[in-house]
């Protein structure tokens, strides 16, 4: 929805905000630690955020608070999952096995709310290229949450969550090179994205 709403780029950068639930319940619930240069780095990406929220809509006027919020509830949502899945490794020592129990979980509750969100429309517009592309999205999407599963059962919440926000700016670059038509990247956007993904090296830098 968000992606539809303000654009692929925008949504990536706002969800940026991920790393600073997930460090909070990395504290309450894990006991890591949070150190000066974590602080500071939040920051970044709390800046970062705010310069995307300003931004202003095609038609002038600012963005309807609803639209943004959708993104941020998406990453207030998956910054339990990190701390979940560290919990869960005490049990499944294997992060094949524990992904895909997530990944059938998350399959058959998407399937079963599609009917719901779609409004009957599930099944209309289907083309064989639109199922190639979903596709292949899902083949890299599965390589890139093996790897991310591996490195959250080797390392700390505090520093590989961050590491991940280092594709944000190939997906800005990527939706203008695809979507240069569709997506709207502004040199905002580009400064937001630089300051969130600042915050996010500093908290790694910390880290060591």
């Amino acid at each position: 929805f968000s992606i539809k709403a303000i654009g692929l780029a925008r949504t990536q950068v706002l969800s940026q905000t991920q790393p600073i639930w997930s460090a909070i319940l990395a504290v309450l619930i894990i006991g890591e630690q949070i150190t000066v240069g974590t602080a500071a780095g939040t920051m970044g990406i709390v800046a970062g955020t705010a310069l995307l929220v300003g931004e202003r809509e095609e038609g002038g006027g600012r963005m309807r608070p609803i639209v943004w919020i959708i993104p941020l509830v998406s990453a207030v949502a998956f910054s339990f999952a990190p701390t979940l899945r560290k919990l869960g490794f005490a049990y499944i020592p294997s992060a094949t096995l524990a992904l895909g129990v997530a990944n059938l979980v998350a399959g058959v509750l998407q399937l079963g709310f599609a009917p719901v969100l779609e409004r009957g429309r599930l099944g209309k517009g289907w083309s064989r290229r639109g199922v190639r592309a979903a596709l292949l999205g899902g083949v890299l999407n599965s390589i890139s949450a093996l790897c991310f599963w591996v490195a959250i059962k080797n390392g700390n919440l505090v520093e590989v969550v961050p590491i991940r926000r280092l594709s944000v700016l190939l997906v800005i670059l990527l939706s203008w090179l695809f979507f240069r038509r569709l997506e709207r990247v502004t040199l905002r956007v580009v400064i937001g994205a630089l300051l969130s993904l600042g915050g996010g090296l500093v908290i790694v830098w910390s880290g060591n």
